[in-house]
């Protein structure tokens, strides 16, 4: 008993310290390439996004183990796209940042710092129970991190349009809206989501959806 319960906490360690590896190496990734860009041409859009997914990859690397996670193959595929499609986004040569653009950025900026100071270490990429947060951001919409996300991409893609970005900016939203529909399918079993979903009503924006 004593050896399956080490064997089973030592797959757990290995499978997150994989996990956090590969979001490291996407990181350093699309970091250098933002900061090559950066460094030619100065622009608040492509330094107000290495800080953004410098933020989610704190929380990630820094996140509380999931008391259940679901794992399913659609939910992983779902998750991996939400994620990381957004690291694949690139800054556009020539392209000006725009003010309305900037501005939708930096609510989405706001909103996911809002949200991660909320969530502290209940974050997660895959639909998990690491505890129930209620207060912040999260007692007037159900969703305000993943709504962070498309303001801060949707303004970053304004900046920089291209037909790679804004493929990539529709598929990862997508699966971002999948990733609301697996994550409260999962938490819906819990009575205690249930009550909370019903104080509060919506998931992104309020008196909308």
């Amino acid at each position: 008993m004593g050896a399956a319960v080490t064997d089973g906490k030592g797959a757990r360690v290995l499978r997150r310290l994989v996990a956090n590896i590969s979001l490291a190496g996407l990181y350093v990734y699309f970091a250098y390439t933002h900061a090559a860009a950066f460094a030619e041409r100065p622009r608040l859009s492509v330094g107000m996004m290495v800080v953004i997914e410098t933020l989610i990859i704190v929380a990630a690397v820094s996140r509380r183990d999931p008391q259940d996670v679901r794992r399913d193959w659609a939910t992983l595929v779902t998750a991996a796209g939400g994620a990381f499609l957004p690291l694949f986004l690139r800054p556009v040569e020539g392209a000006q940042d725009l003010p309305v653009a900037t501005m939708i950025q930096l609510t989405g900026f706001c909103l996911q710092i809002g949200a991660l100071i909320s969530l502290r270490r209940c974050f997660g990429v895959l639909p998990a129970d690491r505890g129930l947060v209620t207060d912040g951001l999260y007692g007037f919409v159900r969703h305000p991190l993943y709504l962070a996300y498309m303001l801060s991409q949707g303004g970053y893609m304004l900046n920089n349009p291209s037909a790679p970005n804004l493929a990539l900016l529709t598929a990862a939203t997508g699966f971002q809206l999948l990733r609301i529909r697996y994550e409260e399918d999962m938490l819906g079993r819990n009575g205690t989501y249930s009550a909370y979903a019903e104080g509060v009503s919506y998931r992104l924006l309020p008196g909308v959806w």
